[in-house]
């Protein structure tokens, strides 16, 4: 977080800005204090792969699938379980760390854009489903999947309500004293979609890298592909994790 002051800081001196936009990756998060808003761990990211550590001869991520089964996690969040989602590494650090009945779980963006004693910051839904505590068919958090993280591991998550496109998530103060507006981040991979161009749904976006995926927006909704979040709400049918 100093590092994003220090930035902001950094670009105020070349010119002035009237809000901040952000962009992330979208299976990262970290647990809050409810009564302080203080850290109460690092942040995780989506290479953290914790969920397949065993604890009481039982790996986190085989707990979650035999309570949902695959089927029902993916109808839920849009996604098959693979270890990384934030649902399932904050299971598992309550199940070996000792933590508040409730905790706050933000985003990197959540984070970034500060957080009052109590409160979560909106988020965005693009981040909300990569964090695979959203029901991406009725596009609210998912309260099947918190009961879960409360049934496996005793802590109840408080989410950021979904925010629209241009919602704002907290304030930046420059050195001239000027609130500046955090806006909800988004999802990296939605936003490079878009960037690239890819609105209709008769382009497709296909990305051969280290993270190669195809997606089509507006795309089928059957069992071979994932279901995410997009902008205006529509949706980004996706085949991820390309060998």
């Amino acid at each position: 977080r100093q590092r994003f002051e220090a930035i902001c800081t950094d670009a105020w001196t070349a010119v002035s800005f009237d809000g901040i936009v952000l962009c992330s990756e979208m299976h990262g998060f970290a647990v809050l204090d409810p009564d302080s808003g203080t850290p109460l761990t690092e942040y995780i990211s989506w290479l953290d792969g914790r969920s397949v550590e065993v604890v009481a001869g039982v790996r986190t991520i085989d707990a979650v699938r035999e309570r949902l089964g695959d089927d029902r996690f993916r109808t839920l969040t849009g996604m098959r379980p693979r270890p990384g989602f934030p649902l399932l590494n904050l299971i598992h650090l309550a199940r070996t760390r000792s933590l508040p009945e409730e905790v706050v779980v933000v985003s990197l963006p959540g984070w970034l854009a500060g957080n009052d004693a109590g409160s979560s910051p909106p988020e965005h839904p693009t981040i909300l489903a990569g964090m695979a505590l959203y029901d991406v068919v009725a596009a609210e958090p998912a309260a099947e999947l918190l009961e879960v993280v409360y049934d496996i591991g005793g802590v109840r998550p408080r989410i950021g309500a979904p925010a629209a496109d241009d919602a704002i998530a907290g304030h930046w103060s420059s050195p001239d004293g000027d609130d500046v507006p955090i806006h909800v981040g988004v999802g990296d991979h939605q936003c490079s979609v878009l960037g690239a161009g890819v609105a209709t749904a008769d382009i497709a976006s296909v990305n051969l890298g280290t993270g190669s995926q195809v997606g089509l927006v507006d795309g089928p909704l059957d069992d071979s592909v994932e279901h995410r979040p997009f902008f205006d709400s529509r949706h980004l049918s996706a085949v991820t994790h390309i060998p």
